[in-house]
This record gives structure tokens, C-alpha cells and sequence, in this order.
């Protein structure tokens, strides 16, 4: 059983560097959540890369600078600066004499690397916390031990000596420490405190083994790595490359008729393989990345498994076998589809320039939309293609967000950068924009082809489940992330059916 322990100062405006919370060591079980209702450290992070963020606020004050200096001598990062907040967050909490008090969690920094998120199952909690309560010198006011945290109301009594602190919160944190999240819920004075611990040292829940990666482990031990780069156990990307393509198709479908299977055929094995090499290029040049990131320092090429070199002769391969896919189209559309291949290589590249990526692997992921109306007529109705492709590339926005929020801490450490960090709070209200802009741009891509009744209805089907899936997603828990992410999957086929019958039906 693990022990952690958590320091609060309960009277923290009064925390100066030579105080005997100060020189408290910061050791790997410590989190020290500081209050300093007059500490600013300012949004300048020059000198102080290695323990602040660039999203403090205000301008450095006195108090603010005795704080970075504690985290120069003890090594630790002040975690609040990592993140975007809204404005109204800078008051966070009252200490006990009323005083508005600015939250500061500070947590050892190389901890952030080693998270991961359990949502809020608390069978798993079986870690010993303990608590210590200090005042501005330092003196120990309270303590506990808890071997247990249990969600049932009943057993709150075991925190009795965390009651005051409860009234003195105000909002919500998320600390972040070695492999453990611990939320600490807010709550108004009349609620009782809790403290939830998700800890990874306990037997989980076994994790069900889909028909995907049965089959992945079915094959020869020296082939299953190069299977787990191209993400063959995990085919919702190839479905998201796929889709586009095939509701193009389906909108250039003439009445009475269903999309060419020999076409559809085509476009499944070319996004089967395509997205394969994306993936390899991706892997590629974000191995150091992703050996600091929980979810991705398992694959393939981080962890040693396939070589560089090995990884290279096997992208050489699946380039030649989307060439020889790509043949099989009529020349526009071979034209079309190559001229992909730019962004496709882009795209790693711009999570280490722009908070934009996915607007680009949004462009890339897409660009099926052009190529399946070329792919039957030989030409591309523009008028009706385009806002397709608009429509998709809004869609990307939505799913590649949510998907990016699942490694959001993780990414501001490392400087990935995301469309989940850049909008931070206020990330829903981004997606809500990017789902108006799919719904409208596939009214217009629907008029302008002339669709009937089905494909409006499942335009509309969309929109709900758009709106849903943007409105209940848990943006700070992983599993939600990920399973709003893997319902995009079914909004593709939704659109899919609904376009090939109102093509059918026209």
C-alpha cells in the first residue's frame, strides 16, 4: 500500500520562503497546495521555464517571486500555470479569516509524466493518504491518516478533520501526482469534503479484448508490432479516413442506384493502409514525445520494439501499396489523392508549431470527400464536394479535440501542442461552432446535389447526436474522451446510410 502524503497550508497568506513549510523536502509523494491570496507570478515565464507554465497571470509580485523561488531550490512546478483558465478562476477559495485567497498547487514536475486517468472508480482506492494541515510557519494544525476512501455519505465522518478546509473551498482541483489523480472537490460549507484517490497499484477490472486485437495477437509475435503501428488493432482511424470517402460517393450516386461496391471496395483498403502509414509517419517523428506520454509510451517505435530504420522500410512498403490502390482510379482522381500526401507528412510537424493540428489533420483526414465524386464521374461538382469537405473537416474538429484532451496534461509538459490546450475552459463552446458548422455545410452540400428526404434526416440525426456528444463529454476524464471519440465512427455510417438513400430516393 502506497503512502502520499498532502500538505495544505490553512493559513497561507502569510507563506514566505523561509517558513517551515518551505523547507519542507518536495519529495515524490508530496503535493503542497499553497493558497497566497497576494502571490502573482506573472504570465512572463523567462528564467523560469522549468517551474511555471505560460499561463500564470498578473504581474510578479513579492510574494509571487518568494513562491518561484521555493520551486527553483525544491524542484517541484507550479501546476496552474500549465493550463489556460478563465479569468473569473483567479480567486479560487477563502482562508479562515475571510480572506479572498489565489489557488497554487504545487507538485513535482517530472510526476506529470506519469499519470493516468481512472475516472472516478473508487473500488480502486485502496491507497494510504495522509494528510497534513499547516499553518504560515509551518506548525502542524491537523492531521489523518485514511487507508480507505469510500463515496458512500456514511463514511464521510472519517474526514472530520478536513471539515475546515472544506468551508474554506470554493472550486475544484485537479492534482496531479505519480500515478495517482486526486480530486479535490469543492464543495459549499453546508456539503461534506471528500477526497478521491484512482490509484494504478491496485488489481483493475480486466480490460475486454476486442475482435480487432484478438486478431492482431493471433499473428506471428515478429509481425504483431508492425500490426500495433498501423493501429490495425484499433480500426475507428480507418473508418474516419473512410467515411468521407464514401459519402462523396454516395452524394454523386444517380437516382435509383447504390454507390459502386468495386469504388467503396477501393477506398476501405486504401484508408485501411493509408491511415496505416499516417499513423507509422506520426509514430516516427514523435517517438521522444511519446515516451513521456502514459497513453503512447507503449507503442511500437517508443518503446523500442521497431527501429527507426525497420519503421521507415515498412512506411516504404505501405506508401507502394497505397500507390498501387491509388492506380486503380481514374486520373483526377489519382491527381486528387496524391496531392493529400503534403498534409499527411505535415501534420506531425504542426503540433510543434501551431495549437492548430487538428485543423490540419482535419484537412488531411478529409480529403476522401474530393476524390469519391471524381472517382464515378471523372470531374468534381465543386458546388456540391466542397461543402462536403467543409462538413468533414469540422467533424475532425470535434472528435480530434475531445481525442486530444485525453493527453492534455501530458502534451503541455512535453510542448505538444493541441486544439484541446488552446481552448482549454472553453472548449465546448468551440465544438458547439464547429458542429454548426457541420450541419450547415452539409444543408448546403445536400441542396446543391439535389438529395431528398433521408439524407436530410440523417443530417438532423447527426446534429443530435453532435449536440449530445459535445454536451456530456467529461473533457478531464480519459475513458469518456475516448468513448465519445469512438462513437464518431457510427455518425460516419449514420451519414453514410442517410446519403445513400436520399441519393436512391432523388
Amino acid at each position: 500500500m502506497r503512502r502520499t502524503l498532502l500538505v495544505v497550508m490553512k493559513t497561507p497568506g502569510n507563506f514566505t520562503a523561509n517558513s517551515k513549510a518551505s523547507q519542507t523536502p518536495f519529495q515524490k509523494k508530496t503535493i503542497l497546495v499553497i493558497g497566497d491570496f497576494n502571490a502573482a507570478v506573472g504570465s512572463n515565464s523567462v528564467g523560469n521555464e522549468n517551474v511555471m507554465g505560460k499561463f500564470g497571470y498578473g504581474t510578479r509580485n513579492i510574494r509571487g517571486e518568494r513562491l518561484l523561488e521555493y520551486c527553483r531550490d525544491k524542484k517541484p512546478v507550479v501546476a496552474d500555470t500549465l493550463f489556460k483558465h478563465r479569468e473569473r478562476r483567479k480567486v479560487t477559495w477563502r482562508s479562515p479569516d475571510g480572506t479572498p485567497v489565489g489557488s497554487r498547487i504545487i507538485i513535482k514536475k517530472k510526476a506529470l509524466h506519469k499519470y493516468v486517468l481512472y475516472g472516478l472508480d473508487l473500488n480502486l482506492s485502496k491507497e494510504e493518504i495522509h494528510f497534513e494541515l499547516l499553518d504560515a510557519s509551518g506548525r502542524l494544525v491537523e492531521s489523518a491518516t485514511v487507508t480507505r476512501l469510500q463515496q458512500k455519505k456514511d463514511e464521510t465522518s472519517n474526514f472530520k478533520c478536513l471539515r475546515e478546509q472544506a468551508k474554506m473551498l470554493t472550486t475544484s482541483y485537479n492534482v496531479l501526482f505519480g500515478k495517482n489523480r486526486l480530486f479535490l472537490n469543492s464543495v459549499l460549507p453546508k456539503l461534506k469534503f471528500t477526497l478521491r484517490c484512482c490509484s494504478t497499484n491496485q488489481t483493475e477490472p480486466r480490460k475486454k479484448t476486442n475482435l480487432p486485437e484478438k486478431i492482431v495477437s493471433s499473428f506471428p509475435v515478429e509481425l504483431q508490432p508492425y500490426l500495433k503501428l498501423m493501429r490495425a488493432d484499433k480500426p475507428v482511424g480507418t473508418w474516419l479516413l473512410f467515411w468521407p470517402c464514401g459519402w462523396s460517393l454516395a452524394l454523386a450516386t444517380p437516382g435509383s442506384n447504390i454507390p459502386d461496391l468495386g469504388l467503396l471496395s477501393l477506398f476501405l483498403v486504401g484508408a485501411f493502409v493509408m491511415r496505416g502509414a499516417g499513423c507509422t509517419i506520426n509514430d516516427i517523428w514523435d517517438k521522444d514525445f511519446d515516451r513521456k506520454v502514459v497513453r503512447t509510451k507503449d507503442r511500437p517505435i517508443a518503446s523500442g520494439e521497431i527501429s527507426r530504420f525497420h519503421a521507415l522500410v515498412f512506411l516504404a512498403g505501405q506508401l507502394g501499396i497505397g500507390l498501387s490502390i491509388l492506380l486503380q482510379f481514374n486520373w483526377n482522381s489519382i491527381l486528387i489523392g496524391a496531392s493529400s500526401l503534403g498534409f499527411v507528412a505535415l501534420y506531425p510537424a504542426m503540433k510543434r508549431i501551431t495549437y492548430w493540428p487538428q485543423l490540419v489533420l482535419g484537412l488531411t483526414l478529409n480529403w476522401g470527400a474530393l476524390m469519391g465524386w471524381s472517382a464515378l464521374h471523372g470531374t468534381t461538382d465543386w458546388y456540391s464536394v466542397l461543402p462536403l469537405y467543409a462538413a468533414g473537416v469540422c467533424w475532425t474538429m470535434i472528435y480530434d479535440t475531445i481525442y486530444a484532451h485525453q493527453d492534455k496534461y501530458d502534451d503541455a509538459v512535453v510542448g505538444v501542442k493541441s486544439t484541446a490546450l488552446r481552448f482549454g475552459a472553453d472548449t465546448k463552446k468551440w465544438l458547439s461552432v464547429f458542429g454548426v458548422g457541420m450541419i450547415t455545410n452539409l444543408f448546403i452540400a445536400g441542396h446543391m446535389s439535389s438529395q431528398s428526404w433521408p439524407f436530410y434526416a440523417s443530417v438532423m440525426l447527426t446534429a443530435i447526436h453532435i449536440g449530445r456528444q459535445v454536451s456530456s463529454v467529461k473533457l478531464d476524464d480519459s475513458n469518456d474522451c475516448a468513448e465519445k471519440f469512438q462513437s464518431n465512427k457510427y455518425v460516419g455510417l449514420l451519414l453514410f446510410l442517410g446519403i445513400t438513400a436520399g441519393s436512391f430516393l432523388k
